[in-house]
């Protein structure tokens, strides 16, 4: 779990034709699909108990 920012880095590092717009709009991308499958997670374990 820990590695996944370096590897992020890496990525964003090697190909520098992304622009940094770019970058911050997947990394918020990402953030939110993190965050929508947690609440999902969150309602449906709720929703059985």
């Amino acid at each position: 779990m820990g590695n996944t920012a370096t590897v992020e880095q890496q990525t964003a590092t090697s190909d520098a034709k992304v622009d940094p717009f770019q970058q911050q709009v997947a990394k918020l991308v990402g953030e939110k699909q993190v965050i929508d499958a947690e609440e999902t997670l969150n309602s449906e374990v709720s929703s059985y108990s």
